[in-house]
């Protein structure tokens, strides 16, 4: 994976409730992203989306 992004490491956030919530899912699909891809850092968002998508919009027209 690193190969085609160019990246030692890559970030990876989720946002929804079934994936950030402790429930069986979420913790089968983040413990095989570990055991897969140990390159992956699964970290917590820093804001909500609608907050990112204005942070991104402003970036674009600025």
């Amino acid at each position: 994976m690193e190969r085609k992004l160019n990246e030692e490491n890559m970030k990876l956030v989720f946002i929804g409730g079934t994936i950030t919530n402790d429930n069986l899912y979420s913790r089968i699909l983040k413990d095989k992203i570990k055991l897969d891809t140990p390159n992956v850092i699964l970290k917590k968002a820093d804001y909500p989306p609608e907050i990112g998508a204005v942070i991104r919009a402003k970036q674009l027209i600025t």
